[in-house]
């Protein structure tokens, strides 16, 4: 988020996708789950604005420091085996929903674009936005709007504990003991946390270090940004 202080536009839209996003998200996750009979996550107050109730402590530096970040897990009810499945379709709940907040701010600036007569030619660039003129502050808003949900996208389908596509994969995983030895070290020891951080910070202390939402995130906007009609170029 660092990165775009001089640009109000973007850092408006960094502000408002993560925020969104967040809660959207974690309520996508409560939602289907009480739809399949669980109503713990919205008994513990996951249906809330509060974005606290959403974002660790960890995950808030990588917002700072990267302009996106995870949401914290939405205790459901997984204590017995059979309703995996359920969980699992909860938890994913949410990566759809991010999916669907980049589609829809996407689908936003498009009608900006059409109703300012802007061309083509001046939609802004993912991740290298074009000056695009302070009549178009909405669209430069709005497309990193969709770009950030785009992040919040990939990120949470990283497999690894803390996010969403780790949970499913342990949820449905074996009840080994090696299942349960690696669980316990990406969980209990905090090493899957380890993991993501490096994937979402070292690009940004090291220059040309892959970057997992650096390289992900843009493709997946410019995907569901074509299905709108907006042609997006993405910088490389």
């Amino acid at each position: 988020m660092l990165f775009v202080l001089n640009k109000p536009a973007l850092l408006l839209g960094i502000i408002a996708a993560l925020y969104i996003g967040v809660v959207v998200g974690s309520a996508a996750t409560v939602l289907v789950a009480k739809a399949l009979g669980d109503p713990m996550g919205q008994r513990q107050g996951y249906l809330s604005l509060n974005p606290v109730k959403h974002v660790q402590i960890y995950s808030a530096v990588s917002m700072v420091l990267a302009g996106y970040g995870w949401a914290e897990q939405v205790p459901l009810n997984d204590r017995w085996r059979a309703r995996r499945w359920h969980v699992s379709a909860a938890v994913l709940a949410r990566p759809i929903a991010y999916a669907a907040l980049s589609l829809a701010a996407a689908a936003g600036a498009k009608a900006v674009v059409t109703f300012a007569g802007a061309g083509e030619d001046r939609i802004p660039k993912a991740l290298g936005f074009n000056e695009i003129g302070k009549e178009l502050f909405a669209g430069d808003l709005l497309m990193q709007m969709s770009l950030v949900f785009a992040a919040l996208c990939v990120i949470s389908l990283i497999p690894l504990p803390p996010t969403d596509l780790g949970r499913v994969i342990f949820t449905l995983g074996g009840q080994s003991y090696g299942w349960q030895k690696a669980r316990y070290q990406l969980e209990e020891r905090n090493i899957g946390l380890v993991i993501v951080l490096a994937l979402l910070l070292l690009p940004i202390a090291f220059t040309g270090f892959p970057s997992w939402a650096g390289q992900l995130a843009p493709q997946l906007m410019k995907g569901l940004a074509s299905i709108v009609g907006l042609d997006v170029t993405v910088a490389t």
